[in-house]
């Protein structure tokens, strides 16, 4: 366990490189298990997930070699069983499954009475992938996926929700015939996945709210070419290091790889009187002169979900004596506690957050329950003056060398580790 020990009141000023995207580099270490050769990565991020999926791709019978610059991977599969240790951050970890099925013809992998995939989400990618001719036994410990041959299926009828629709393009691609899949609310990732199978020969069209996935057959098991993909900034880390600098009156430049799935943050800044320049698309800089209160109106429901919050903290740390409706999972009720801790006067009735008048803001220590998602309440704690702790009792691992990064930034921050009693 540890303690982000921060320093408050203290600007962000500096010039950074942005790691490249995790969800995105996971997505696509799950592709070179159907990829007819060598897959290059440029850009993975080294951090535990990587590293975790690194372990069981080797364990599997996988190739990796690795430079500063790439990773490649090859080889070919054998049907193995997903530990639960894989799940341990997100179900993002379990894109490996239907590759797997697709090449072996079969899956296991473990659950857990615990496990931290929403339920909803686990019972409609089951049931779009009993549509497409899978089997599925559970035992004591461990879910079976089974099948000899896919078919395509017309899955519009089963709700969407962006995890099971990439699981579905993948397991549609080594389908007999072609699939239909409701495209979920706008979502950059899901956009991202489509571009990078398509660059890899996969036959995916959008024709509004519906994808239309042209299978390769069962029999092809590598549907997909090999190639070098350049993976783009991580999306959570930019819209942090953003945030965090426009909540302490700071300037940077942000460098690294093409910057994805922040436009709608990037178009609130801009209708602000903020600096925001982007002079390439590898390339942000954002300067203000004065902590700048977040946009008058809540976030938009394509800024990512982790930097829903972010923005939400932003707001009502900077806002006073307004009302904002919201619905009932952002701001968390978990953040919302959490601010008070931080001195915010909030209160809430019928889905509306009602601000006191201008607050007296102070540090606090407070505990971080959902790793990375409440990373956002380092706005809070860079912004007041004074000496707070975040107490880790989750994993971050996406963002491990975030810390260093605020810490290169000017940002007053040290990490205490400690074993729980």
């Amino acid at each position: 366990m540890r303690r982000w020990i921060v320093d408050g009141g203290k600007r962000l000023e500096g010039r950074v490189e942005v790691q490249g995207s995790s969800s995105l580099g996971l997505f696509a270490l799950s592709l070179s298990l159907i990829t007819d050769g060598v897959l290059e990565i440029e850009g993975l991020p080294q951090n535990g997930e990587s590293q975790r999926m690194r372990g069981f791709l080797e364990h599997i019978g996988m190739s990796w070699a690795q430079t500063q610059e790439r990773v490649r991977v090859q080889g070919s599969p054998q049907e193995s069983t997903i530990p639960y240790g894989l799940l341990r951050e997100s179900e993002t970890l379990l894109w490996p499954m239907i590759p797997l099925l697709l090449r072996c013809g079969a899956v296991r992998f473990a659950i857990s009475p615990y496990d931290p995939t929403p339920a909803h989400v686990w019972s409609g990618l089951l049931t779009g992938l009993a549509k497409m001719g899978v089997s599925i036994t559970q035992e004591t410990g461990y879910l079976k996926l089974h099948s000899t041959r896919l078919k395509g299926a017309d899955l519009r009828g089963v709700p969407a929700h962006p995890f099971r629709t990439s699981c579905w393009m993948l397991a549609a691609l080594g389908a007999d015939g072609q699939s239909l899949l409701s495209f979920p609310d706008e979502d950059p990732l899901l956009n991202e996945q489509i571009a990078m199978l398509q660059s890899m020969g996969a036959a995916i069209q959008r024709e509004g709210k519906t994808l239309l996935v042209d299978g390769c057959g069962s029999s092809a098991q590598r549907p997909l070419k090999s190639t070098t993909l350049q993976l783009p900034a991580d999306r959570l880390e930019t819209g942090l290091l953003l945030l965090g600098t426009m909540i302490t009156a700071g300037q940077i430049t942000l460098t690294g790889r093409r910057v994805w799935g922040v436009d709608a943050l990037i178009n609130a800044i801009s209708e602000t009187e903020i600096d925001l320049q982007r002079p390439t698309p590898e390339t942000l800089h954002l300067r203000t002169k004065k902590p700048f209160p977040a946009p008058d109106r809540v976030p938009p429901l394509d800024v990512p979900p982790i930097l829903r919050d972010a923005w939400w903290i932003w707001l009502l740390l900077t806002r006073s004596q307004q009302s904002f409706s919201h619905d009932t999972q952002y701001p968390s009720a978990q953040i919302r506690s959490k601010l008070r801790q931080f001195g915010v006067s909030l209160t809430e009735r019928d889905h509306t957050l009602h601000l006191g008048p201008k607050q007296r803001l102070h540090s606090a220590e407070i505990s971080i329950l959902h790793g990375f998602h409440e990373l956002g309440l380092l706005l809070a704690a860079l912004f007041i003056e004074g000496r707070s702790a975040l107490q880790e009792n989750a994993f971050t691992e996406r963002l491990a060398a975030f810390p260093n990064k605020l810490k290169q930034l000017g940002a007053a921050l040290s990490i205490d580790e400690y074993l729980a009693r």
